[in-house]
C-alpha cells in the first residue's frame, strides 16, 4: 500500500502485504440473505448525485454480483438527514441490483440504511455510513 503523509514529499510504501489483498464491498448477511452495498462515485460531494446501489444475494454464496440474485423487490432506502430519514425506491436496473438516487445537501458522515424482510419473515436492516464531502 502506497500514499503521501502530510509530512512526504512524494509517494511512500507504507505496507507491504505477503498475499494479495481482496476488495469487496461493504456488506452484511441477516435473514438467510446477504446485501452488499455500493456508493457512486466513490468520493462522493455535497450537492452531486449519487447513486446507493445494492444487491441481495443468499445467504453464504459468494459476494452477491456473482451469486444468485433476488429479483423482483420493491425496496427502499433510508438516508438520515438531521436525525430523520428521507426514503427513497430502489429501481432494478438489472436482476437483483436496486438503485436508488440521492443528491446529499450537508458534508458529514451520513447513515445509509436498507430494510428487507430476510426469509425468515423478521424485519432486518443494513446500514452503512457514507462519507459526504464538501462541494467543490
Amino acid at each position: 500500500m502506497a500514499g503521501i503523509r502530510p509530512s512526504d514529499d512524494q509517494v511512500k510504501v507504507m505496507l507491504e502485504v505477503e498475499e494479495p489483498l481482496a476488495v469487496v464491498r461493504a456488506h452484511s448477511s441477516a435473514g438467510g440473505y446477504q446485501v452488499e452495498f455500493e456508493a457512486f462515485p466513490g468520493h462522493i460531494h455535497a450537492g452531486e448525485e449519487s447513486s446507493l446501489t445494492f444487491w441481495f444475494a443468499e445467504e453464504g454464496e459468494a459476494h452477491a454480483p456473482s451469486a444468485e440474485q433476488v429479483t423482483g423487490l420493491a425496496p427502499t432506502i433510508l438516508v438520515g438527514v438531521n436525525g430523520s430519514a428521507g426514503s427513497y425506491t430502489a429501481f432494478e436496473p438489472e436482476a437483483g441490483m436496486y438503485t436508488a438516487l440521492h443528491t446529499f445537501t450537508t458534508a458529514a458522515t451520513i447513515p445509509v440504511t436498507i430494510p428487507y424482510f430476510g426469509q425468515d419473515q423478521v424485519l432486518h436492516d443494513y446500514t452503512v455510513n457514507v462519507i459526504v464531502h464538501a462541494p467543490h
